[in-house]
């Protein structure tokens, strides 16, 4: 049998009670509450945007689209926005050791809808082929703070500093203001702006619009080239974050992705033209002395002459030519026979074309213009002379501003001074005047309308000297020219020029010699157009700085929901695991040991190692024999005094004897 009762029995009990719940209760603080706010090992989540995304906005074959819409408008934000923007993060970890996460994320950009359904448009930022390693206890991504974290909450007057999300390279730095509640979770708002002007890399996804853009533009001519197209972007972003824990309830994005325009144009070696007119053409028949009409087709074109061109310009071999129109037996027209292009752009229309089913053989033609002349190859501006370095050669200038920077809204550049002019296009010597009479449009396109109006230009040389007659010609010349206002193309063309023998001149003098009529094609007033809308984005946007992209969002509501909820249950956990059920833990732990050393006490304080089912014969003594130890124990004390008596006077004895 024991020899301990049962109250002892349910102190200890308490008692060790007590120390399990205070056990629990540091196990709970010091190690489930800091492993619950680790980050987490193996995840794969995705955060949803919507809101606005404008795009770069041009198609670079046709020419058309916003960016070219805008020519002339001082904008250089050819954008256009897209419908259902949205934009999804996508944030994946994998485990790295114990201590670390892999971490990788996934900015893209989507349309025509929002929360995952939308359409892919492309990627602003994406670290998967370069993943970070994420502190899971610091939250630190690669050394670097990298979020908010219950250890590193938002406060009023603190700058933060995080790695950009678009490029890490850089750093957000943030400030935090406005403390308030929101549903039920105190939150701050915490801003990162950098500093105007401030350039931030971009390097576009791959595989998306941008990255297309920017292939396009450094691919487009040896004047640009690989990198010539660089691309940077602004930030801005608000970050409604928790309090308690760092829980980022919200956030709100202001993007905006520049790229500077490299040289658009640049007139390669292999530049070549061809414009194709209609119209009636008369000579004077010399049997008699009539003028004979037919009705003709032809074509001015160009090509380079590379042997004589330099690093700056390009020497073009220039030509008009007439053909007359050959018909069938039913009298319809027969296409017309140029003859054959060759590699360097030029007509060989002595040849014959024999993919010309109809009419094999080559028509005859005559060269009405037939001149070298040179180009820059970046202004377009021509130059006189068969050489770059000739001066007062026998260029040739088919109509050409008269300054490099054009704009709709200063007419200078093709209103010449009383003393300017353009070369004649028949004769060359002369310098045609041309009067502006209207801006109107063509097919839609604007374009100024001049006029060029003169009767008795004469001359001794070229197109202006006949030499069976050994004498001058007389020209009437009259054209209406259409121009587009920002590059210079011709959109439309029309020549109405009589060539006549001198009225002085014996027999024949007043007779038309060449009567000539032609205008555009509408198959070279559309080609105009399309080469006008392409030349613009060169003349215009080149070394400017545009914008490719904006994007303005913020999460979905659907997504803001998710990440209250995630809050409120993280709060919830993190104030159970910290303060609720220590309090418990610590309070059973205190109740428990206050009644287990209650009862120790209500014991008397002791507790035997006896056996309790066995009670000792000596544990409670009888009355009898307490009363003779009384007894004896009063003799033991009378003993006592007796003794110390006889010691005294054993004492007192002593001392009189001596």
């Amino acid at each position: 049998m024991s020899n301990m009762n049962l109250p002892e029995w349910t102190a200890q009990a308490l008692v060790a009670a007590g120390a399990v719940f205070l056990l629990i209760s540091a196990y709970v603080m010091g190690v489930m509450v800091p492993n619950g706010l680790l980050a987490p090992n193996d995840f794969d989540v995705d955060y949803y945007f919507e809101g606005d995304i404008k795009t770069f906005d041009l198609d670079t074959e046709t020419g058309t689209g916003v960016f070219v819409d805008d020519v002339g408008s001082g904008s250089y934000e050819p954008t256009k926005a897209k419908d259902g923007g949205g934009a999804t993060l996508n944030l994946v970890g994998k485990p790295s050791g114990e201590d670390y996460t892999s971490l990788s994320q996934n900015f893209s950009l989507t349309t025509d809808g929002i929360d995952g359904d939308g359409v892919w448009l492309g990627t602003i930022s994406d670290t998967s082929d370069n993943p970070a390693l994420l502190n899971r206890k610091t939250y630190e991504v690669d050394g670097k703070q990298g979020a908010w974290t219950p250890t590193n909450l938002p406060e009023e007057g603190k700058e933060y500093v995080f790695p950009n999300p678009v490029n890490g390279d850089y750093d957000d730095t943030f400030t935090c203001s406005d403390k308030r509640m929101l549903d039920g979770i105190e939150v701050m708002t915490c801003v990162a702006e950098p500093e105007a002007g401030t350039k931030m890399t971009f390097v576009p996804g791959e595989g998306s619009d941008l990255e297309l853009l920017k292939n396009t533009f450094e691919g487009r001519n040896s004047g640009a080239g690989p990198g010539s197209a660089t691309m940077w972007f602004s930030y801005r972003t608000e970050q409604i974050v928790g309090t308690e824990l760092g829980g980022v309830i919200d956030r709100v994005y202001n993007v905006t992705v520049y790229m500077e325009a490299p040289t658009m144009l640049y007139l390669e070696d292999n530049f070549n033209f061809t414009t194709t007119y209609e119209g009636r053409v008369g000579g004077l028949n010399t049997a008699t002395y009539q003028t004979t009409y037919y009705n003709a087709t032809g074509f001015r074109a160009g090509c380079v002459n590379k042997d004589s061109s330099t690093e700056t310009h390009i020497n073009v071999l220039g030509y008009l030519r007439i053909f007359e129109t050959e018909y069938d037996e039913n009298g319809t027209a027969l296409p017309a026979n140029y003859g054959i292009q060759s590699s360097n752009g030029c007509w060989d229309s002595d040849t014959s074309d024999p993919d010309n089913v109809l009419n094999p053989e080559a028509d005859s033609y005559e060269e009405l213009v037939n001149v070298t002349y040179d180009v820059n190859r970046r202004t377009l501006q021509y130059v006189n002379g068969s050489t770059a370095t000739e001066v007062g050669g026998d260029g040739f200038n088919f109509f050409s501003p008269l300054c490099e920077t054009i704009s709709v809204t200063d007419r200078t550049c093709w209103v010449p001074a009383e003393d300017q002019a353009w070369p004649n296009a028949m004769y060359n010597p002369h310098m045609q005047n041309y009067t502006f009479i209207a801006e109107t449009d063509v097919n839609g396109t604007l374009a100024f309308h001049f006029r060029a109006d003169e009767k008795n230009i004469s001359g001794n040389s070229g197109s202006l000297y006949q030499e069976v007659l050994q004498t001058g010609l007389i020209m009437d010349y009259y054209e209406d020219v259409w121009v587009d206002p920002v590059t210079g193309t011709v959109l439309d063309q029309k020549y109405s020029i009589q060539i006549k023998v001198p009225v002085d001149y014996p027999q024949l003098g007043g007779a038309r010699l060449r009567d000539i009529v032609a205008n555009y094609t509408q198959e070279s007033q559309e080609a105009a157009a399309s080469t006008a809308k392409l030349q613009a984005l060169a003349q215009y946007y080149q070394g400017h700085e545009m914008v490719v992209l904006t994007l303005n969002g913020a999460y979905t509501e659907k997504t803001v929901d998710g990440q209250i909820d995630a809050e409120k249950d993280k709060v919830a956990s993190y104030t159970l695991g910290t303060k609720t059920l220590p309090t418990i833990l610590i309070g059973l732990a205190m109740v428990s040991l206050m009644a287990g050393f209650y009862v120790y006490y209500q014991t008397g304080g002791a507790i035997s190692g006896g056996d309790m089912d066995e009670p000792s014969s000596e544990a409670e003594p009888s009355s009898s024999m307490a009363t003779v130890e009384e007894e004896s124990t009063e003799d033991e004390a009378a003993d006592d005094l007796s003794d110390g008596e006889s010691d005294a006077e054993e004492e007192t004895d002593s001392k009189d004897e001596e």
